[in-house]
């Protein structure tokens, strides 16, 4: 309280928030007073500038954004020497007219009064040579397996190369050099329509043909927009069984929840370079988590989301002291302490009374724990570089009164470490200090709380028997997330993945790597990184320099229910020889997957472990650096229960698959899917495959193409009550295909890539839309198989009625799988084969081989009398 101060001028400060400045003059009557502070944000960089590629005497730009409170600053460097320029604000932009002798790297550097980060560093490459574009002309390898059944014609094989483009920044020698038709930057990507088109046939007598492309050539041109997804499961509990109804949310917004199989997926946009996510759980039975999440653009990628389950409340009185000890039971290594009377409401005032608290200790002794932590091991140091943590413990801690409502503290928690049951690292000093650290959620980083101090004879029993503690202090606002920690040596680690084939080793994209860091004694963990190869196979992992690790990699892929498909990857035992002696590195055989283990020195410019400066050298795709490698056979490559190609060309062209709105580049594209649904035998296995062609109203163009395996349902067959309801099984899929536009439709090929099915009709009144293309073009396209159909897709399909759904982003698939416009995101409980559907193929079956035709019956024959009895059905060629 002040009384009679006239013309005064007083400040309210409060760590971790700006400091209010307040003048006037206060009266002697008194009247509350209610004070709003601004939460402090350190700087920190949220775009980081992009790696170019120039011509020399081009121009180059490159951008930089970042976010902080107070506001911020941005400077920029070049090979570390700090250039003049600085902007403030959260946008700067550094032009360079011309860049001719200014290769090398550049980075940005963002600062406010709270803290500051260093950016990724954007390499600038010059080609001096006489070129027209600055990209590779030959493709890499991009090799798939084909759908079951299904070969090259040519060759036999089951195997494609369908090749790639790196879709790296490039630039072209010419007058739109710098533009790409106006926008900035350009990508390596195909030469206009140049593709080889590549017959495939599928089925024992190959009655299905289909033709895919291959790109011949690249050249510089305007960069593709590609989805980036993020595809993922939580688990939990101590089988770590999937969790349902677990909230999602990025950027403060809710974008998934997970369905029963504990499933969810969300498209990353593409102003994001670093991932971080919340998972919440309404029900309290597991803790909050914020993940950060390794990912290449355009690509999708999965992760595993580990929950911890909230132990059981200590209830106790508020107005006396609780001490309550942490780990696993009968081996605590930690206990905290709270003093009495320390609880307040949220409106502030003192509560009395009894009380809950759940406190959680992420033990660095259990494997199980560690995949659990939030977080990604990192926090920024007072000069803005990245540096990494390791873990000695994360504290959770939840407080409420009894009716569940939060509860804050009106002063700190202490917690002691017992330092006999960890094992710390020692320096030149001698055993170094851990420090407390809490989770900045918006970031995902480690914010530095303060250090523990050692406390050799605390006033509690602990000290018994000499055991030795470290004391820290726990500030009341940050109780949520607390880590224990060192900070440590940053380094890199080249990990590389191929497939092995009959051309020898191709690289292969989106493999994830993991890095788990493990003492010497293999006691204690202390964290783990993740990175995902990109299209050179190569991904850099950020690692602890001077530790000892184990290093394993695994991919996913996806059948249409969501349910992923796991191939681990084996490590090269050639890569040993290649490695210096002083990694003492081995492999190490595992029940499901085997890893490197050694210890990360930089011991060689060559690699495989790189410096903190050196990323961009890591990520060299040149063939004479060093990596770890990890090879798939032949054999495991993923089987195809979704094939995409379409999306190459770039918004504009003429066959672009997705359009965008100029004046919003970054909405999510608006999405087009076909339901199918079909009833199949059971004894005859997986349910036929769907291929869906978009073509232009001529039929002689495709836009691209997608083929999807059917989902398996638990629901009853339309021939249920025929008594066949074990007999047979329904099962659907809902397949993209290029949404029509005003005077730019599409028609629509529809396949089942078996040899054992014939279609039977469509909706009514759909196909019959498709009569004035064939009478305006002929007969619109040939058919592949007798068990393909075509027909005319509307532009306007907001009510789904003809089995074709819209939105935008994974909306339209959402609707699709739960069969109505207004069931999207239920989750699993949504999805089945239920609302209208472009095929109802209930009324046929799918012959068995015995019972297969040798010829197309005329118009008016019968089908093969195989003494069950079924619905009439038309065996004809649909055209």
């Amino acid at each position: 309280m002040i009384d009679r101060c006239e013309n005064s001028s007083y400040s309210v400060i409060k760590s971790d928030f700006i400091p209010l400045q307040l003048e006037g003059d206060i009266q002697s009557n008194v009247h509350p007073l209610l004070i709003h502070l601004d939460d402090a944000e350190p700087a920190y960089i949220s775009i980081n500038p992009k790696s170019k590629m120039r011509i020399a005497g081009q121009s180059v730009n490159f951008t930089c954004e970042a976010e902080g409170t107070p506001p911020i600053k941005i400077s920029w460097y070049h090979n570390g020497r700090r250039l003049q320029q600085v902007t403030s604000g959260s946008r700067s932009n550094l032009f360079i007219p011309n860049v001719n002798g200014v290769q090398g790297f550049y980075t940005c550097k963002a600062t406010n009064e709270y803290g500051s980060e260093i950016s990724t560093p954007a390499e600038l490459k010059i080609k001096t040579e006489e070129i027209l574009d600055t990209c590779n002309r030959t493709p890499s390898s991009d090799i798939i397996r084909l759908p079951p059944g299904c070969k090259v014609k040519s060759t036999g094989e089951d195997t494609l190369d369908v090749g790639q483009c790196s879709g790296e920044p490039c630039s072209q020698r010419s007058k739109f050099s710098q533009t790409c038709g106006g926008k900035e930057d350009c990508c390596c990507g195909p030469r206009f329509d140049d593709y080889q088109e590549i017959d495939v046939i599928c089925g024992v007598w190959n009655f299905i043909k289909m033709v895919f492309y291959r790109v011949k050539e690249c050249r510089c041109s305007t960069c593709l927009k590609r989805e980036t997804l993020l595809k993922g499961e939580v688990v939990g509990g101590p089988n770590q069984d999937p969790v349902k109804n677990i909230t999602v949310i990025f950027r403060k917004k809710v974008v998934d929840s997970t369905n029963e199989d504990g499933k969810f997926s969300f498209i990353i946009p593409d102003d994001v370079d670093r991932l971080t996510v919340t998972f919440q759980d309404p029900t309290d039975q597991f803790f909050d988590t914020t993940q950060t999440m390794a990912f290449q653009r355009g690509q999708t990628v999965f992760h595993r989301i580990v929950l911890q389950e909230e132990d059981p409340p200590v209830t106790f009185d508020s107005g006396e002291d609780l001490s309550v000890p942490l780990g696993h039971a009968r081996d605590n290594m930690a206990v905290l302490e709270m003093s009495a009377n320390n609880l307040l409401r949220k409106d502030g005032s003192p509560y009395k009374g009894k009380a809950k608290i759940r406190v959680s200790l992420t033990d660095p002794r259990n494997a199980s724990d560690l995949f659990s932590a939030p977080g990604d091991f990192t926090t920024v140091d007072q000069s803005g570089s990245v540096q990494p943590l390791k873990t000695y413990g994360i504290l959770r801690i939840k407080v409420q009164d009894q009716d569940n409502k939060q509860l804050d503290l009106a002063g700190n928690m202490k917690i002691y470490l017992d330092a006999n049951k960890i094992t710390l690292p020692s320096n030149s000093t001698g055993e170094m200090a851990p420090w407390l650290w809490w989770l900045d959620e918006k970031t995902g980083r480690w914010r530095q709380m303060g250090e523990m101090r050692p406390a050799y004879n605390p006033r509690t029993k602990r000290a018994s028997g000499g055991r030795r503690f470290y004391i820290g202090d726990i500030q009341t606002d940050k109780i949520s997330n607390i880590n224990i920690d060192i900070p440590w040596k940053r380094c890199y680690i080249r990990a590389q993945a191929f497939i092995m084939t009959d051309k020898g080793m191709q690289p292969d994209k989106g493999v994830v790597a993991t890095l788990i860091g493990r003492n010497a004694d293999q006691e204690q963990y202390y964290g783990y990184t993740k990175g995902v190869t990109d299209k050179h196979g190569i991904a850099c992992i950020p690692a602890w320099c001077d530790s000892d690790v184990f290093l394993q990699s695994g991919k996913l892929s996806f059948n249409t229910n969501g349910g992923e498909l796991v191939s681990h990857l084996n490590p090269d035992d050639t890569t040993l020889s290649k490695l210096s002696p002083e990694l003492d590195a081995s492999i190490i055989a595992g029940n499901e997957s085997s890893s490197f283990k050694f210890t990360t020195k930089v011991t060689s410019q060559a690699g495989p472990i790189f410096g903190d400066d050196e990323l961009n050298k890591c990520l060299d795709p040149d063939d004479n650096l060093v990596a770890f490698r990890f090879y798939m056979n032949k054999a495991n490559i993923k089987l195809v229960s979704e094939l995409n190609d379409f999306g190459s060309r770039p918004p504009g062209h003429p066959l672009s698959w997705y359009t965008t709105d100029p004046g919003k580049p970054n909405k999510e594209f608006k999405k087009c899917f076909l339901k199918i649904t079909s009833e199949n035998k059971k004894y005859l296995g997986q349910a036929p495959m769907v291929s869906v062609q978009s073509f232009t109203p001529t039929g002689k163009t495709k836009y691209g193409f997608s083929i999807k395996e059917q989902t398996a349902t638990e629901e009853p067959s339309t021939r249920a009550a025929k008594g066949y309801r074990d007999i047979f099984s329904v099962s659907f899929a809902c397949v993209e295909y290029r949404c029509s536009e005003k005077n730019k439709e599409t028609i629509i090929v529809l396949t089942l890539l078996t040899y054992k099915c014939l279609f039977l009709k469509t909706i009514p009144g759909l196909r019959p839309e498709i009569n004035p293309y064939i009478e305006k073009y002929g007969n619109v396209t040939n058919l592949p198989s007798s068990r393909s159909i075509n027909f005319y897709a509307p532009v306007d399909i907001s009510d789904g009625k003809l089995g074709l759904y819209t939105g935008p982003g994974k909306i339209a698939e959402e609707r699709c799988k739960a069969g109505t416009v207004d069931d999207a995101g239920k989750g699993i409980e949504g999805i089945n084969s239920k609302g209208p559907a472009v095929l109802a193929i209930g009324t046929i079956e799918c012959p068995g081989w015995e019972e297969w035709p040798w010829w197309e019956p005329e118009e008016g024959a019968e089908s093969p009398d195989n003494g069950e009895e079924e619905p009439s059905y038309d065996w004809r060629r649909i055209t």
